[in-house]
């Protein structure tokens, strides 16, 4: 699909603080210049989410700064990303009709594997086998398109719908607008024994099904506490050996203090590794730091692409790219994922 331009006018309010909890703004059609009601307006991960109203205004309210993007989508526009949307106060935004004549087209054919095979890989990959990902159902699978490349190896899926996906284990809805799913395989195969990666990126919207279930309740607390931003949130804090996290490097057990300096900011903590100026290549670049970490039996490993990020009041960073996963963690997928702004009672 060629990418249309969208144009975003920043207005920030004079007095404003340099983050803020409130978001608002208006959202207009970029030709006639008319505002647009009904636009999908949200934090990207989070359950903070609204829609505009008939003269197009929205507004949004966080608890905290949260590390995501805003996003704002129609079914008949391009959709508009705003990195670190905290930063400012307030919005005016342009949206532009997506020009339909461009959108892929889905050849519909004899497909080297049957669309129901293929569908039970999507679900495994995306959803997870997990139990907290086998809860869950996709209510408009029909909205799937699938294709498998035989000369890459590699399982496509794509959605011109956001997916709704109701995870029963943990009550949430989540509105997920898949901008990429991939599985890439060694030989021409759908065997996960054959599987060489598998990826998928896009944005999501949390609805809260069962806010009072205490049964609900306790079962995400306990999948946050298997979580990156679980680990993340008392390595800020200082607080990994009363989490009941075990840090090793270089399969020696180490203290987080030995590793990383913490400095308060007003919204997080800024995490620093102490002796990455050690560690850096003839262009400057920092060289990979990795560690590992156990919880319950659980073995994860973490590889540092940057010497220096932001964690927030929840646990979630601002280098998503620049700190990579393997081993436990790696492995959920969107059945255990909690919105960005899940919180525990104790925070920093």
């Amino acid at each position: 699909m060629k990418k249309q331009i969208v144009f975003l006018l920043i207005f920030i309010a004079c007095f404003a603080d340099s983050y803020s909890q409130r978001i608002f703004g208006i959202v207009y059609e970029e030709r006639t210049k008319e505002p647009v009601p009904g636009v999908n307006v949200y934090l990207d991960g989070t359950s903070v989410n609204t829609i505009t109203d008939v003269n197009g205004k929205f507004e949004l309210r966080a608890e905290h700064v949260i590390n995501t993007r805003l996003i704002i989508s129609h079914v008949i526009y391009e959709t508009v990303v705003v990195d670190e949307p905290f930063k400012h106060p307030s919005y005016r935004v342009y949206l532009k009709e997506k020009n339909l004549e461009l959108n892929e087209v889905v050849v519909k054919g004899k497909s080297l594997f049957p669309r129901k095979k293929m569908l039970e890989v999507f679900r495994s990959n995306f959803l997870g086998n997990t139990k907290e990902g086998r809860s869950c159902t996709i209510s408009n699978e029909e909205d799937i398109n699938l294709r498998y490349d035989a000369t890459t190896f590699t399982l496509y899926a794509s959605s011109e719908k956001p997916l709704i996906v109701i995870n029963q284990y943990l009550g949430y809805e989540i509105r997920f607008q898949l901008s990429d799913f991939n599985v890439k395989y060694n030989t021409k195969t759908l065997n996960s024994i054959d599987m060489a990666s598998a990826l998928f990126f896009g944005t999501t919207s949390f609805v809260d099904l069962q806010p009072n279930d205490l049964k609900i309740n306790k079962r995400r607390r306990d999948t946050y506490k298997k979580s990156g931003p679980y680990f993340m949130k008392n390595l800020a804090e200082g607080t990994i050996k009363q989490s009941g996290h075990k840090l090793y490097k270089e399969g020696y057990v180490v203290n987080s203090n030995d590793i990383f300096a913490i400095r308060d900011t007003i919204s997080g903590k800024i995490v620093k590794l102490i002796d990455s100026s050690k560690k850096r290549d003839l262009l400057g670049k920092p060289v990979l730091e990795s560690i590992s970490f156990m919880q319950n039996g659980n073995k994860s490993e973490l590889i540092f692409l940057t010497d220096s990020f932001f964690v927030d009041l929840y646990g979630n960073t601002n280098s998503v790219n620049d700190i990579v996963y393997s081993g436990y963690i790696s492995a959920q997928r969107l059945g255990n994922m909690l919105p960005l702004n899940y919180e525990l009672e104790d925070s920093f």
